[in-house]
């Protein structure tokens, strides 16, 4: 391919020594070779840093850094920080235990180029025997946000590769630890739809028990809050553009997720319910007021809140 631009390919990595070699080695195999590969440690206490320091020493398109003290910890900051030192016309999030396919980068920037697109979105499998049964079913047609929002379409985050210059014009909130993708993509969505779908799986998936996603899954407790705070900080990051049934569809899924989360009242906050009252108005956040205290006085868990909020 002639003038190949440069991929800045970002992964965030904590205690990952064990794996990070195979995704590092799915790297290097790549058939297209005009990349970076910006690694950043979120603080690893295992050998992370000499498995890094041979990558480093073997090819100088490998980076190792640090997440920096003043950052939070969290994948979120690794990525930004990573996309911060990148100079790539195009970023490739990816993660530390999954692995590129021969072509993963190639096929991707071919498409990118050939139609001139903002990004483009391939598709990913598990290669663990035990998780192929949980494969995503991409079903990736009029895509918008509201139709991203209520997950008619949905991809993963290294399914994509994004220009550069639109990546510039979001980020990854920080004070998520999980749910990041969504909100990620809803900002995404909410700026651009010019996008081109790549009907290839391009990523294999490592599903393990030591992953974020498999230690929420393992926690119901985990999985509302994580829902609840990624919905939420959604709506709150994107609520001037969002349209109204849009915003309906939050504000039930908001409360589902939240009353049955343990202690929900350390989540609840004036401004959700300041939020309620703008968009409700006076009359009916009156009525969800004394559904909400209702719920309260009788511990059902949000039934009564929610199930009117159903109503609306």
């Amino acid at each position: 391919m002639k003038e190949q631009p440069l991929v800045s390919i970002i992964i965030p990595t904590y205690n990952r020594a064990h794996l990070i070699g195979e995704t590092l080695n799915s790297v290097l195999a790549q058939t297209y070779t005009h990349w970076e590969c910006i690694v950043v440690d979120d603080g690893s206490t295992d050998a992370t840093d000499e498995v890094l320091s041979q990558y480093v020493e073997k090819d100088s398109r490998f980076q190792y850094h640090l997440r920096p003290k003043d950052r939070p910890k969290g994948a979120n900051a690794c990525r930004n920080y990573g996309f911060e030192l990148s100079e790539g016309e195009y970023v490739n999030w990816f993660d530390s235990d999954d692995l590129m396919t021969l072509n993963h980068i190639e096929v991707k920037v071919q498409s990118i180029r050939k139609t001139n697109k903002s990004y483009v979105i391939a598709q990913s499998k598990f290669f663990n025997a035990g998780c192929k049964d949980q494969d995503y079913n991409y079903i990736l047609k009029d895509i918008n946000l509201h139709n991203y929002i209520t997950q008619k379409v949905n991809w993963l985050t290294y399914d994509i590769l994004i220009k550069s210059k639109l990546a510039n014009l979001i980020e990854f909130n920080e004070s998520l630890r999980s749910g990041q993708e969504f909100n990620y993509f809803a900002k995404l969505v909410s700026l651009s739809t010019d996008c081109l779908l790549v009907q290839q799986v391009l990523t294999l998936r490592r599903c393990h028990k030591q992953s974020i996603q498999g230690k929420v899954q393992s926690d119901k407790n985990l999985i509302r809050i994580s829902q609840y705070l990624s919905h939420w900080h959604v709506f709150l990051d994107l609520k001037d553009t969002l349209e109204s049934r849009t915003k309906l569809y939050l504000f039930r899924l908001i409360f589902q997720r939240l009353f049955y989360i343990k202690n929900f009242y350390k989540f609840f906050s004036y401004k959700l319910l300041k939020e309620v009252g703008n968009f409700f108005g006076l009359r009916k956040s009156f009525h969800l007021f004394m559904a909400y205290s209702i719920n309260l006085l009788f511990q059902r868990e949000g039934y009564f809140f929610t199930s009117k909020l159903r109503k609306l």
